[in-house]
Order: structure tokens, then C-alpha cells, then sequence
């Protein structure tokens, strides 16, 4: 079962990896969140002296635990002590998530992260421990924070909106652009080094979109330039290759993948759950402001793949460039940042299609990633907002992403705190659009 409140006692918060460059804003969030004397809050890492230098500025009452993910007694006393765990010690393979992730799925507690490690989560996390979950009610849940949170529940939200008023209606193809403004970190890259530096052994065969998912189908090739509109907006969207697009994608067809297992196999009922059709086609893109621009942005990104993954050597001359682990931009350069999403979704209703924006005011990785996984962590420990309920495969647990574990509580508490904003609009040729 799910826990919340009602079940007993205060539910504990536990962040894994307070001490990190990611968590600064984190700890500020938690400091003065509105929820705050609802759930108690316990933060740690390896080295307790860093713990105290991270959190010595802070007013709530919190408790520091000192903790080495390979000490499989101190792991498992802390994942005893929690409700949920938010994990920010990322690369997630190589700093030894595996560890919280056992505990969790063995004793029923929810667990979150940051991990875009493909490899990592389809290879390992996957195979090993959503059954496990499953029987324990524990929600794994993973890409909780800029990647994938739009991507995922912005889609979600496109299908609940249709399905609200075309109940036999689905998505079929649905277009995402992000405008966005953000600075890598040092984080980022060393998780982008983990991927590239996985084991062979380690590595799926299984290419593209259906590497989290035991279903298999085409992915569609990257493009130069991609372009979408429609009547509502006030103009034609253009945009190149988005580098977030190969791991988003994969959450997004795991959810897919997910809404579609019956209620035979999943052993629920799954209400008025939006539940997606047989085809789905879904795509990204870092939105700019021409095709000529749009082309250079693709060429670019895909050129630096190419010299970042392609060899060792040229990884490391990047490596040493690019900021190291533990930095990142300053606060001024994090607070300028910002994130417009638009996504237009197709669908097999005839002349009818779903609009659908997310924005945040912050760098997307660093700032506006932080309000998403607390509110997601809070989403499955405390009541949930009027009119909502998690979805039904939170009450079964397993390796599950945002939209399925959490849905619409996640999309109203963030509506609530004012940080994230998402708006959906259904639009039908013949009758104008409703929200």
C-alpha cells in the first residue's frame, strides 16, 4: 500500500546526496515548504562534516545521518527510517544506487532520483526489482526531475484531457518543443561520461525508445529541423535535435508501455485512468527561432555526441573543459534560466487535437528540478490534493515513471506551489476548443 499519514505516523522524507551541487536548492525548497511540519525530514550522505557545512543555514527541524551506499547495514537502518528517499548522488551506476534501490523495493519504501542512465535503468534496475516492488507496494520512480517530468506528464495530460471527452479516443503522435534556458554542471556531464563508459555486459541490445520496456517497435530517426502548429498559437513552431530527446522518450514509451498492461496482469482495477492506444508516435525538440538556426543546432549537438561518445580520448579533452563534479553555474546564471514547453498532440479523434504547456521560471536542471522531485517525493506521503488521486499502479508499486505512479497529484501540487505551471486545451475543429 501506498503510505500516507492517515496510515500511522508522520511520514519521514529522507535526500540521499544532500551535499551536492543539485541539492543547494533543494535544502532551501524543504526549508520553507508549506508542508513542512506534515512529514519529518532526515538528510544524508557520506560525509556528516559536509552535511553540517550543506545544512547549517536551515530553520526546520531535520536530522543528519551519516552513509555509505556500500554499507548494506547503514543502507538498510536508513531505508528502514524513511517513508520515501530522494536520491541526488548521481551517476546513479557508479555511486552505487543500486544499494537504496534493493532496500526500498525489499521493504516497501518509495524511492526517487535524477538517473538518466538508460543502461543502468533498463539493464539492472528493471529486470531486477519492479517485481520485486511490486509485491512489497514500494513506488520506484524513476527520471523524477527535469528529465522527464514534462516530457512524461505533458504527455499525460494530453491523454487524460482527450480521454475526459473522447473516452475510445488516444494520442497518436504528439510533438514536444522546449524552449529553454540552462547551464551544464559538472553532474551532468559525469553522468553523461557513466553512460558512455558503461560495460558492454551492461549494455541492451535493444536500441531506441523500447529500452525500458519489455515491448519492441520503430523509434524515429533524429531530424535537422522539426516544425509543428496549430490555429491556437501564435506561430509555427521550429526546433533541431533536443539532447535530452534518446532518454525522455524512453520514459515516455515506458509509461505507454504501463497505461496498456490489463487489469489481469496487473491484479488492479484501473478506473478512469487514461490508458493509451495501440500506436504512439512522440517526439522532441529544442525550439528555436528558424529552420536555418534549427539546422545548426542539430549539426552541433550531434557533433558533439559523436566526439563525447565516440572516443575516450576525445571524451577526456571535453571532460576537462567542461565543469567538474561538485560545480556548477552561479546563482544569478541558475535563477536567469527558464523552461517554455509546447507540445501539440495528434490524436484518433477526427479533427481534434490537445495543446499543451509547462513553464517554470529557473534553470530546468538545477532550480525548477528540485521543486519537481520533492513535490513528486510529497506526492506519494501526504494527502493529495482536492479532486485528485495517485494512480492505480501506485498502490502496486514497481519501477514506474511520474505519470504512472503519481498523475494528477504531482500536476496539482505543482500547479499549487506556483513554481512549475501546466495548462492543457483540447481543441475540436467543430466546436472550438474547452479546457
Amino acid at each position: 500500500m501506498v503510505r500516507t499519514r492517515s496510515q500511522g505516523s508522520t511520514p519521514t522524507l529522507t535526500v540521499y546526496g544532500a551535499t551536492s551541487f543539485t541539492a543547494r536548492e533543494l535544502l532551501r525548497y524543504l526549508d520553507h515548504h508549506p508542508d513542512g511540519e506534515s512529514f519529518n525530514l532526515i538528510l544524508s550522505g557520506r560525509n556528516e562534516e559536509k552535511l553540517k557545512a550543506a545544512t547549517k543555514d536551515m530553520k526546520r527541524d531535520k536530522e543528519l545521518v551519516a552513509c555509505e551506499l556500500t554499507d548494506e547495514e547503514s543502507v538498510r537502518d536508513l531505508v528502514d527510517r524513511s517513508t520515501v528517499i530522494i536520491n541526488l548522488a548521481g551517476p546513479f551506476r557508479e555511486h552505487h544506487a543500486e544499494a537504496l534501490i534493493r532496500a526500498c523495493a525489499a521493504t516497501g519504501t518509495h524511492y526517487l532520483d535524477l538517473c538518466g542512465e538508460r543502461y543502468f535503468l533498463g539493464k539492472v534496475i528493471i529486470p531486477k526489482y519492479d517485481y520485486q516492488a511490486s509485491t512489497t507496494g514500494s513506488c520506484i520512480v524513476i527520471a523524477s526531475g527535469f528529465d522527464s517530468i514534462p516530457s512524461d506528464m505533458s504527455l499525460y495530460l494530453a491523454l487524460r484531457t482527450l480521454q475526459s471527452s473522447y473516452p475510445d479516443a488516444s494520442i497518436a503522435s504528439s510533438r514536444a518543443f522546449f524552449k529553454t534556458g540552462g547551464s551544464p554542471s559538472g553532474g551532468t556531464m559525469a553522468s553523461a561520461k557513466s553512460e558512455a563508459e558503461t560495460p558492454a555486459e551492461e549494455k541492451i541490445v535493444k536500441k531506441g525508445e523500447w529500452m525500458l520496456t519489455s515491448a519492441s517497435g520503430p523509434t524515429p530517426p533524429p531530424q535537422l529541423v522539426y516544425e509543428s502548429s496549430h490555429p491556437s498559437l501564435p506561430r509555427s513552431l521550429t526546433g533541431g535535435f533536443f539532447f535530452m530527446y534518446p532518454f525522455n522518450c524512453c520514459v515516455v514509451r515506458r509509461s505507454w508501455f504501463l497505461s496498456r498492461l490489463s487489469e489481469d496482469a496487473t491484479g488492479i482495477k484501473r478506473g478512469d485512468e487514461p490508458r493509451h492506444g495501440d500506436k504512439l508516435e512522440y517526439t522532441e525538440a529544442l525550439q528555436t527561432r528558424s529552420w536555418i538556426e534549427s539546422i545548426i543546432v542539430s549539426l552541433g549537438l550531434m557533433l558533439f555526441g559523436l566526439v563525447f561518445f565516440g572516443s575516450t580520448l576525445t571524451r577526456n579533452i571535453l571532460l576537462w573543459l567542461l565543469p567538474s563534479p561538485g560545480s556548477g553555474p552561479s546563482d544569478k546564471s541558475l535563477r536567469s534560466g527558464g523552461l517554455e514547453l509546447t507540445s501539440i498532440s495528434k490524436t484518433t479523434a477526427q479533427g481534434v487535437t490537445v495543446v499543451t504547456t509547462c513553464k517554470h521560471k529557473g534553470d530546468p536542471g538545477y532550480i525548477a528540478t528540485n521543486y519537481m522531485i520533492v513535490e513528486a517525493a510529497l506526492s506519494l506521503i501526504l494527502p493529495p490534493p482536492s479532486d485528485t488521486k495517485l494512480p492505480p499502479l501506485a498502490s502496486k508499486g514497481g519501477v514506474l515513471t511520474p505519470s504512472t505512479a503519481l498523475g494528477m497529484v504531482l500536476i496539482e501540487r505543482l500547479n499549487q506551489s506556483g513554481k512549475v505551471i501546466w495548462d492543457c486545451k483540447l481543441h475540436d475543429d467543430s466546436k472550438g476548443h474547452r479546457d
